[in-house]
């Protein structure tokens, strides 16, 4: 298990964002806190675009019982995944910023290969 140390430098930043989107984004987080790369080097950003389902308490939820995964929640009133996009974008720490979407389930080891890939291992 990786203890979070908020000293750690961020190299990547994952921003997801999601719109009625509590059916499929327990298994998007999953995945992304299931990756090779140690979470003390990346972050999960969710962006949640004005939902109106549960899908804001079901992220706070998840992010509440998963604490060694870095993973913040912004809302914002329904403006378009780029915007959502955008907004992730504006708050991420990371100097790699990478993208998915909410009823994504991307593989072990897609940070770290992007990551690498990028020269950013260290």
């Amino acid at each position: 298990m990786h203890r979070l140390d908020d000293r750690s430098p961020i190299i990547a930043s994952v921003i997801v964002p999601v719109y009625n989107g509590m059916a499929t984004i327990v298994q998007c987080l999953t995945a992304l806190s299931q990756q090779t790369l140690s979470p003390t080097q990346y972050e999960v950003i969710v962006v949640d675009d004005g939902s109106t389902d549960a899908t804001d308490t079901t992220v706070l939820d998840w992010c509440k019982a998963n604490p060694t995964l870095r993973c913040k929640l912004i809302r914002q009133t329904n403006q378009g995944p780029a915007a959502a996009r955008n907004r992730g974008a504006q708050i991420s720490q990371g100097e790699l910023l990478l993208f998915t979407d909410a009823d994504c389930r991307p593989v072990a080891n897609w940070i770290e290969t992007l990551v690498a890939a990028c020269g950013l291992m260290q």
